[in-house]
């Protein structure tokens, strides 16, 4: 399923999208299990509480905010990087809007859906990383942390939600058992996934805009 050999570009953009849409369905279980969000969404949610925003549309502010940050170091983002700022924020709002899920009505069925928040997200993430067509934001900057230093994905991670965790709260974000969870877990369960499919992040070779222009000019001469 995931040899990139094997799969021509319409199909790793299909499983790119499939990513996407999972990683929204991951931070909307964290949102209805109504324990506390995710790290990222106690941020986005400070965000939204002081901004005339939604949590999708505070998702996909943050999203560009650290595409120019990563730029400036000459981290440039890749296609998958853009779609992934953009489309994640989308498909959450959409979910929201749709009532497709709601808040178990047992403190067991919470924590049920927040331990399968960190799996879903987990998976999504991996799934659209995995295709090498660039990093979401947020990921990119995780993968080359990872890269740059001796420390392993799920430790960086972790140390990335922690920050934001905090900056969120102090907004007045959502903080509760779940996001203790999640920060707990987030790490490990990212990197157990990596394992199961036996995939190693750091080497990923995430494809950016400049090797796509550098590569159409150089079909072209």
């Amino acid at each position: 399923m995931l040899n990139l050999k094997n799969d021509s570009k319409i199909i790793r953009y299909i499983k790119l999208m499939i990513g996407l849409f999972t990683c929204s369905v991951g931070q909307n279980l964290f949102l209805y299990c109504d324990l506390g969000m995710n790290p990222w969404n106690v941020f986005h949610q400070g965000l939204s509480l002081h901004l005339p925003m939604t949590l999708g549309q505070a998702s996909q502010i943050v999203g560009l905010i650290i595409i120019l940050f990563c730029m400036f170091f000459k981290i440039f983002p890749g296609v998958a990087t853009i779609l992934n700022m953009y489309f994640v924020g989308f498909f959450t709002d959409i979910l929201i809007k749709s009532n497709v899920m709601s808040t178990p009505g047992t403190l067991v069925g919470k924590l049920i859906m927040c331990i399968s928040g960190v799996v879903v997200l987990s998976t999504g993430m991996f799934l659209y990383m995995s295709q090498e067509l660039g990093a979401g934001p947020r990921d990119g900057l995780m993968l080359a942390l990872t890269q740059r230093t001796r420390f392993k994905v799920g430790f960086i991670r972790n140390i990335m939600e922690i920050t934001v965790l905090i900056i969120g709260i102090i907004m007045g974000g959502k903080f509760g058992v779940a996001t203790i969870i999640s920060s707990l877990l987030a790490g490990p369960v990212l990197q157990t996934v990596f394992k199961i499919f036996k995939r190693n992040p750091k080497e990923l070779k995430q494809e950016n805009l400049m090797d796509i222009y550098r590569r159409i000019k150089l079909s072209s001469n």
